[in-house]
């Protein structure tokens, strides 16, 4: 466990549950800009000090704190240690009409992140979506999306458990929720395209 004072979600112990005890992240002076296309971050939340926001800026709801505070949360004693505590964010405030967030992964490759955190999807591919991936990648950049949450839901030919993109994109990594059993989350998108699992409750 890390040392005091614990952070206020320290008790799920979800680091304890994946990471040795002697596994320590690389100093933070070597962590890639990781964007996070969602909603905008709360910067003044004590957890994320130092976030740079571009795009829209208002904090229209608290999905795209809650996903900069996993990546990046510091082990202050409040709220949550994130998975690489202090990494550099830059949040793109948008929303979620196709044509944003295709201009949002297109921002975040001119301000040079190496890694695009995407917790949004769908089930329909986007061709101009799928290209403006393909260029980040050339450019060198991560793509990291959400497997989705649509187990139990159910497309207009009746199937269910969809895949979604631009997870299910060539070259993005595609990541699924397990609950503290280890075992994948009744809700979470489990098929083909899934790449990793990692903790989503």
């Amino acid at each position: 466990p890390p040392p005091p004072p614990y952070d206020e979600f320290a008790a799920t112990d979800w680091r304890g549950f994946l990471l040795g005890t002697g596994l320590v992240p690389p100093p933070v002076t070597s962590a890639p800009l990781t964007a996070v296309i969602d909603s905008a971050v709360d910067t003044t939340h004590p957890d994320l000090q130092g976030i740079r926001v571009i795009g829209d800026p208002a904090i229209s709801d608290l999905h795209g704190t809650a996903v900069a505070s996993t990546i990046t949360g510091q082990a202050n004693g409040v709220g949550m240690v994130g998975v690489f505590p202090g990494t550099p964010v830059l949040s793109i405030g948008t929303g979620l009409a196709t044509s944003d967030l295709i201009k949002a992964i297109s921002t975040a490759v001119e301000n040079k992140a190496k890694i695009i955190n995407m917790s949004w999807g769908g089930p329909s591919p986007n061709f101009a979506m799928f290209v403006e991936i393909a260029y980040a990648v050339s450019q060198g950049v991560l793509p990291v999306a959400a497997a989705g949450n649509d187990r139990d839901t159910a497309l207009p030919d009746g199937t269910t458990n969809p895949v979604v993109f631009p997870a299910a994109f060539p070259h993005v990594l595609s990541v699924s929720a397990i609950g503290p059993s280890g075992k994948s989350s009744d809700f979470s998108t489990a098929n083909g395209a899934v790449d990793v699992s990692a903790p989503g409750e």
